[in-house]
Order: structure tokens, then sequence, then C-alpha cells
């Protein structure tokens, strides 16, 4: 992670918008890269057409906070994101990395003025 962003690798799921079935995608085949302005989620095309696409400025985002979810207890960051509408789904995804890289990630964000939940809580779900 430099002064001007930063970029890891690792999974994720997420619940893309108007769809009712979250998506996911496995460790090391997802990038989560943040910068000043804010940040993107992405991954290739996955089996069966799984994608993620998602941008999002500062601003849009609510709140980050360390997460630990099943089967292994594996480490993440959930982004919480503001609706689009009030009739948008969720647009919070999970990152699926390791301790070191989400305390990294906790850290950018709080430095760009994002409310951060530092403690690890278990989670099994993407919404919040």
């Amino acid at each position: 992670m430099s002064i001007s962003g930063g970029t890891w690798t690792g999974g994720a799921a997420w619940i893309p918008e108007g769809a009712l079935l979250g998506r996911g995608v496995p460790r090391g085949t997802v990038e989560l890269h943040l910068d000043r302005e804010g940040g993107w989620l992405r991954s290739d095309t996955f089996p069966f057409g799984v994608k993620a696409d998602i941008r999002f400025a500062w601003r849009e985002v609510e709140k980050v906070e360390r997460i630990r979810v099943p089967p292994f207890m594996q480490g993440g960051v959930r982004f919480i994101l503001t609706r689009t509408s009030a009739r948008s789904t969720s647009r919070n995804f999970v990152f699926y990395t390791g301790k070191r890289q989400s305390l990294e990630i906790i850290s950018w964000a709080g430095s760009n003025g994002v409310r951060v939940e530092r403690k690890a809580r278990f989670s099994i779900s993407v919404v919040s």
C-alpha cells in the first residue's frame, strides 16, 4: 500500500443491483483497489458468468468493518455502501482476505474519513 493507493487480491461476495440472490467468487480472483477518491471491487468473468464490477466514492461508504465468516473463520472486510435509491437493493460487499490485509484496508478507509470497526465480528451475511 502506498500514499497514492493500494490494491489487494482476495475473494468476494455481493448482491448485485436488482438481484435477489448474492454472488461470490473465490479467493485469488478478485481485486479491491482503494485510493484517495474511493475504490473498486473487480473480477474477471468466472464460471457461470459471475463478474464483479463495483465502483464507489468515499462519500458513498457508510462503514467498513472487519468480519469473520464460516466455514473456516476466514477474515475479510464488509463495505456498507449507501443505496442509490429507496427501492434499490443493497450495495454492500464482503472482500475476503487475510488479517494483515484486512487491517490495512480498515486503516486506509479510516484515513479517508470513513467510519470503521476494527474488531472482527462473526458474520454469515453480505448485508448488515
